[in-house]
């Protein structure tokens, strides 16, 4: 029987993938101008840019206006991304071995390569936005003039979206390469018959991980 715990684990890279890509995606920072003849600096972002000054105020790109051609183009790899990532997650939970949504232990294997191939092409896409907005390297502003544009620095939401991709594809990985053994040890055997009844994936989960079997049984007494 596959490991629970490095289930868990992939599983857990890939949701957090996950949530900061969509983090990454909502914020207004992937890309920090700076201008020459002026103290102001804009965040440009996936959405809108912002102006950082005494007063901080943002605005939405409109359909034509504003929009640089990369974060046009990120902005569409993302949401891709997050989509497509969705969609492995109720796969993951639905393949993993403390959960009883399955009873066949070859489809559950089957979905939960499924559901790491689809995490890692999440990542991929999201790698090529992350990678094209890094290099793209245009000193052209759309917005509002307040002089020439003097450097452009990554933002925060960027690193953010680079540790996204990482988690997305490890996390895929681990699913992916965590196949179904032939033998089953004692423990794996015992975590098989806690799966169907009450609590059984805090049982399986507890086995998995090598605690004793008093010690999962306390537990379980005290929750």
């Amino acid at each position: 029987m596959v490991s629970a715990g490095l289930q868990t684990l992939g599983l857990a890279l890939c949701i957090t993938g996950w949530v900061g890509s969509l983090a990454a995606c909502i914020l207004p920072h992937w890309r920090v101008i700076l201008f020459s003849d002026s103290n102001r600096i804009v965040s440009e972002g996936l959405w809108g840019f912002c102006f950082l000054s005494r007063d901080i105020y943002c605005i939405f790109y409109y359909p034509e206006r504003y929009f640089s051609p990369d974060l046009l183009a990120g902005r569409a790899l993302t949401i891709v991304s997050i989509l497509i990532g969705s969609v492995g997650i109720p796969l993951g939970i639905a393949g993993g071995q403390c959960t009883n949504y399955l009873k066949d232990e070859r489809s559950k294997a089957r979905i939960r390569l499924a559901s790491g191939i689809i995490f890692i092409i999440a990542g991929v896409f999201y790698l090529i936005a992350v990678s094209w907005i890094t290099l793209y390297k245009s000193m052209d502003f759309a917005g509002p003039r307040f002089g020439t544009p003097r450097e452009k620095k990554p933002g925060f939401s960027l690193f953010i979206g680079w540790f996204a991709t990482a988690f997305f594809i490890l996390g895929g990985a681990v699913l992916c390469v965590n196949k179904r053994t032939k033998k089953s040890s004692p423990r794996s055997s015992a975590a098989k018959n806690y799966v169907g009844g009450e609590r059984s994936f805090v049982q399986c989960f507890l086995v998995e991980l090598h605690v004793p079997s008093d010690a999962s049984y306390l537990s379980l007494e005290l929750l």
